[in-house]
């Protein structure tokens, strides 16, 4: 089933929270399995984690064949574990949770995840460059950790205000599109009595500047 993101402000505080480990053999399990595929093929993009979508279990999911490191379009990931390796990169980051902003932010290079696949296998596989900071993107929404609380506390905060200030302007857009809408509806069910209206109010203007014309005659 596909699931809503959850989204920062308004679910700030969820997505703060830390996941805990699945029961692999559990039917609960199965249920995540099928809501963590089924978002991410209408989502898609790099990679999602349960917690974004309200469930707060060690799972993510990534997209191999979007990350350039495989032919897989979505590999399901169980009770990571991570090991990094190598110098700190600095690359930019975006999120289906911290929506309309970007940041760069400083990963490491290499990293090694351990992981049980959907047909309870153990896997392990290393990574690098740009495929290695998704990675550990994903894994800090297991722990509560958005990306954008590796930048700067000033930064974050204009971060934030850009988020609140789009979706303001989002929400303004969307009545004024309500309100069109409305409108068009009101004409079409009311046309008749809009139109008398209409001329009504026109016949009357009329008559006003008539008579303007005549006092300035006299």
């Amino acid at each position: 089933m596909y699931r809503q993101v959850l989204k920062v402000p308004e679910n700030l505080s969820k997505l703060r929270q830390k996941s805990s480990p699945v029961d692999i053999d559990s039917a609960e399990t199965s249920h995540i399995i099928t809501d963590m595929f089924d978002t991410f093929r209408v989502l898609e993009g790099y990679g999602l984690a349960a917690p974004q979508i309200g469930i707060q279990k060690r799972v993510i999911v990534i997209s191999p064949r979007a990350l350039g490191v495989g032919e897989e379009e979505a590999l399901l990931m169980l009770n990571p574990t991570l090991e990094t390796s190598g110098e700190q990169q600095r690359v930019v980051e975006a999120c289906f949770s911290v929506p309309y902003v970007h940041a760069y932010v400083n990963r490491f290079e290499q990293c090694t995840v351990s992981f049980i696949d959907d047909k309870g296998e153990d896997r392990s596989l290393d990574f690098s460059g740009f495929p290695a900071a998704c990675i550990q993107h994903e894994l800090d929404h297991l722990d509560g950790v958005l990306y954008i609380d590796k930048v700067s506390r000033l930064q974050r905060s204009l971060l934030l205000k850009k988020i609140h200030k789009v979706i303001k302007k989002k929400e303004k857009e969307e009545k004024e599109r309500m309100k069109e809408f409305m409108e068009d509806h009101m004409s079409l069910q009311y046309g008749d009595g809009t139109e008398k209206t209409k001329t009504t109010y026109s016949k009357k203007r009329k008559a006003k500047a008539r008579r303007k014309r005549k006092r300035s005659r006299s």
